[in-house]
């Protein structure tokens, strides 16, 4: 057994069982060659970057010469999908280009690759009315489905499975302040606007363990809008609403959008006015990947492995990305709102996790951290600012403490005790506690100087 069927079976990567089969969706499976190294050659080199033509980004291949494109430039691939080190230094030498060796890829689960057929969607969206009982959900459904079928869409949607290799946690982190980062770096307190978003940019999906939540029932928050928002993300969930595992991503590749609102409008939640409020936005195809984020409420702080499953989340989002060719990433506060986990620290995990400025894998982070509500009381223009102030701060600390690896990042990091958002205490309670800090550095340095006073009997 190889290091990586080991893995593999260690792991419990997600099995054909999982994915729907064709005789009960129109999904089409492809072969089991996905670019995924074996053990044997990470371990003779760490890992390696999946290598790919230039000329290749611009034109998608056809779905079945995909698995070959991803290895780059037809690398030839043993039976069980592994690329030896050999062939695959042969095809860097060949391109001028140099193998980065990095602690950490991004593999796809050897289940196989799942195909929507764009015929499927069109026929799906003819009775899009019909996918939720609920509005605005009916409505807006119904419009998405509309706008999306005056558009003429040739490519299909295709689904993976993604996790991390075994020593993720040895991944440098990126210690660059946010000013250094330059324009690989924005933070606006906004919803998403896809009409700034380039083609294949990844989108992240806020999402439940069951990808979509509440999408064709009651419930509207990100990740329910998001759906809404798109007719080929709809088409694809009503198909089949997969189930996540805490180590993994799944990702709907060729997805197009075609609604848009405000964020003051997605703030009005279900009393969303359709003639109003929504914008036909027909943009794309964009990746959307799906991530879930620990359940925080009713906690006090993190423990080690809330914070390892958090930074892993974070970690695929910029992996498959890179393994996406995604030319920017749309992500925010992954599991800030109902799950109630720290908004300065979701912010922090993205910095350490996003890929140097200056390095030839840089990627665009557009980060969003729109507050909807305040419950300590505190403006929410203030809040946002201050979120970001916070996590500029815990960046600084780990510099200082001179960490230099994931590992080394979230150790330090859990000794910080972190609060969760309830009450706003993750931005309240951090502005109280310095207040605090202050009142007392005040008081000590006038009870100093009483005392000095009192030596010279001046007092």
């Amino acid at each position: 057994m190889s290091m990586f069927e080991a893995h593999a079976q260690a792991s419990h990567l997600a099995s054909v069982s999982e994915w729907p089969s064709p005789s009960t969706a129109s999904y089409s499976q492809f072969g089991s060659t996905h670019g995924i190294y074996s053990g044997e050659a990470l371990a003779a080199r760490e890992s390696v970057v999946l290598t790919r033509d230039k000329a290749e980004d611009t034109t998608p291949p056809a779905p079945t010469a995909r698995a070959s494109w991803r290895q780059g430039d037809g690398a030839p691939a043993s039976a069980n999908g592994s690329v030896s080190m050999q062939d695959l230094e042969k095809q860097s030498a060949k391109r001028g280009r140099v193998v980065q060796s990095r602690p950490c890829l991004a593999t796809r689960a050897p289940a196989g690759m799942w195909q929507l057929t764009r015929e499927e969607v069109q026929k799906q969206l003819a009775n899009a009315e019909n996918f939720s009982y609920s509005q605005p959900h009916r409505d807006l459904y119904g419009y998405a489905a509309d706008v999306a079928l005056k558009e003429k869409r040739v490519r299909d949607i295709f689904s993976h499975r993604w996790k991390l290799g075994d020593r993720w946690l040895e991944s440098p982190v990126n210690l660059q302040s946010m000013e250094e980062r330059g324009d690989f770096f924005a933070c606006q307190p906004d919803v998403y606007d896809y009409n700034t978003a380039r083609q294949e940019s990844l989108i992240v999906d806020f999402a439940n363990k069951h990808v979509g939540g509440g999408c064709f029932g009651g419930g509207f928050v990100q990740e329910e809008q998001m759906v809404t928002q798109s007719s080929d993300f709809a088409a694809r969930l009503k198909s089949h609403q997969d189930y996540m595992s805490n180590d993994e991503a799944i990702t709907y590749e060729g997805v197009h959008m075609d609604l848009w609102w405000s964020r003051e409008a997605a703030a009005k939640k279900h009393s969303l006015d359709l003639e109003r409020d929504v914008q036909e936005c027909p943009r794309g195809p964009f990746n959307v990947i799906a991530v879930n984020a620990p359940v925080m409420s009713h906690r006090v702080t993190y423990s080690l492995e809330d914070l390892q499953m958090l930074a892993m989340k974070t970690h695929l989002i910029f992996e498959v990305a890179r393994e996406l060719d995604s030319p920017e990433v749309f992500s925010g506060l992954l599991g800030g709102g109902a799950f109630r986990g720290n908004r300065p620290l979701i912010l922090l995990l993205h910095l350490l996790l996003q890929p140097q400025a200056n390095s030839d894998n840089a990627i665009v982070l557009n980060f969003h951290n729109p507050i909807f509500w305040s419950f300590g009381g505190m403006p929410i223009a203030e809040m946002e600012s201050s979120m970001v102030d916070a996590a500029a701060e815990l960046l600084s600390k780990l510099r200082k403490a001179g960490v230099q690896t994931m590992q080394e990042a979230l150790q330090e990091i859990v000794t910080w005790k972190l609060s969760t958002s309830e009450g706003d205490k993750d931005i309240v309670g951090r502005q109280q506690k310095e207040s605090s800090d202050h009142s007392l550095s005040c008081f000590s340095l006038l009870s100093d100087g009483i005392d000095n006073l009192s030596k010279y009997g001046m007092v």
